[in-house]
């Protein structure tokens, strides 16, 4: 049964009448669940209305009474709290951060005959309320008034030089299409001046920000060459450190072999002062002395290399 009154094309419109018309505005402070209060009034002189209040964000806000109705020249008052936890998200956000919320709320309204408002009137607040939202959802969409609300953010006053300050956050006007059956919201957000203030003192933040980072990339990047410049001392320091060890290995060799020449030509001979002996002491005297330059290069670079693995 059609519970609605009047023509199909007869909506509430201008005389549902919302007190305040465009905001909802909560005061943030933290611990606490800020409310706004919304006034609703019926100015039509014969005709009843029933209205019903749907939000974006259902978890974050609390409505009581959700939905009502009133008689000619009436009104209802509806608060709306906002969750403390979400206050709580809030206050951690930056002013130009919650001003990119699209937090809204919207008011339908519908003119009901009198005998459904009577009937409906007689039973108890939760009969009351399941016939309600039985009406709600075989309600001709056609004869619905919709009214929206948005949310708007005021962060409590705190101290600045020993004066005090508000900072209030104003959503950026955007456009909401009803398309769902329930009556959701699809909000399409938008630009406002002073969004566009606050986004040009972030540029300058960033602006610095960029400059720290590149200052610590060069100096990352000259400390990246000074490990290469070190590397390749290193490789080249080992370098000559094996040549020097071959060349070692080589004289050693050597001498070992002219050792063997002298022993055995000693053998053939008593005299110790021969011309022939003579060269090849001379040539073992050179050996030991490459011998001990070779182990002189071998304890400079060990030396080195310690001091590159302990300071770099």
């Amino acid at each position: 049964m059609d519970v609605t009154s009047g023509d199909s094309s007869a909506t509430p419109g201008l005389n549902v009448i919302l007190d305040p018309s465009e905001y909802l505005t909560f005061h943030l402070q933290p611990s606490a669940s800020p409310q706004s209060k919304l006034s609703i009034r019926n100015t039509s002189a014969d005709r009843i209305i029933a209205f019903k209040v749907k939000t974006t964000r259902p978890l974050r806000y609390l409505v009581r009474p959700n939905q009502g109705m009133l008689q000619p020249d009436g009104s209802a008052s509806i608060v709306v709290s906002l969750q403390q936890k979400d206050c709580e998200e809030l206050l951690r956000l930056e002013p130009s951060e919650r001003q990119t919320l699209n937090d809204k709320f919207l008011v339908q309204s519908i003119y009901i005959e009198n005998s459904f408002y009577e009937s409906v009137r007689a039973r108890g607040s939760k009969e009351t309320a399941d016939v309600l939202t039985q009406m709600w959802l075989h309600t001709n969409k056609a004869k619905l008034s919709n009214k929206k609300l948005r949310c708007r953010f005021v962060q409590e006053p705190i101290e600045n030089n020993g004066s005090k300050m508000q900072i209030e956050t104003q959503p950026i006007p955007s456009h909401v299409s009803i398309g769902s059956r329930d009556g959701s919201m699809s909000p399409r957000s938008g630009l406002s001046t002073s969004h566009l203030q606050s986004s040009f003192r972030e540029s300058n933040t960033d602006t610095s920000e960029r400059r720290e980072i590149k200052e610590h990339d060069l100096a990352t990047k000259t400390s990246v060459q000074e490990v290469a410049s070190l590397r390749k001392k290193y490789d080249e320091h080992l370098q000559r450190a094996t040549t020097d060890v071959q060349r070692f290995k080589k004289l050693a060799e050597e001498g070992q072999s002219i050792s063997s020449l002298r022993n055995r030509k000693a053998g053939q001979t008593s005299n110790p002062n021969t011309p022939e002996e003579v060269p090849s002491t001379g040539k073992l005297n050179s050996i030991r002395d490459s011998t001990a330059f070779g182990l002189f290069h071998i304890l400079i670079c060990a030396i080195l290399f310690f001091l590159i693995g302990r300071y770099y």
